[in-house]
């Protein structure tokens, strides 16, 4: 009887102790091929993002998705950072950051963004797939993440 009270007291321990993890950590898989990595470990509202930090957003408008899907990606630009696209390249700061492609996607055609200066703006960020083909800040139909729309930040476990 002392033994199975033990068992108990330990499973009671474990599932409070899993509750409490619950409210600031998550586990989420990447079933894209957006990213290389499929699994990662997501700190909830953790909002102080920075260039090259994963991010778990929530899908908002984005067409032929539902609302609140889990979007990871890779910040490539944070408030104040400038945004320009030459042709088929993108610069945030003036460095390159990616290539942008007007195609027909699972999303439909896609536009991308203005061949116009951008300067992101407070509480948001430009963010992106590393797939030449991912759906992403690039395109206006997807437009920028802002923090209303962030689970949190995003680590790789592999």
């Amino acid at each position: 009887m002392l033994l199975n009270n033990k068992w108990l007291v330990l499973y009671s321990l474990g599932v409070i102790l899993g509750a409490i993890l619950l409210n600031y950590y998550r586990i989420v898989i990447n079933f894209t091929h957006s990213l290389p990595e499929h699994l990662f470990l997501v700190k909830v509202d953790d909002k102080q993002l920075n260039v090259n930090d994963f991010v778990v957003a929530y899908s908002k408008g984005l067409p032929n998705m539902p609302n609140n899907v889990q979007l990871i990606k890779l910040v490539a630009g944070i408030a104040g950072s400038s945004v320009k696209r030459n042709g088929a390249g993108l610069y945030i700061d003036n460095k390159f950051c990616c290539y942008v492609n007007e195609q027909k996607t699972t999303w439909g055609i896609v536009h991308p963004i203005t061949d116009k200066s951008l300067v992101i703006p407070k509480g948001c960020y430009f963010v992106r797939g590393t797939s030449d083909k991912s759906f992403d800040s690039r395109y206006k139909e997807f437009g920028l993440i802002c923090k209303n729309q962030i689970l949190g930040k995003a680590f790789s476990l592999f």
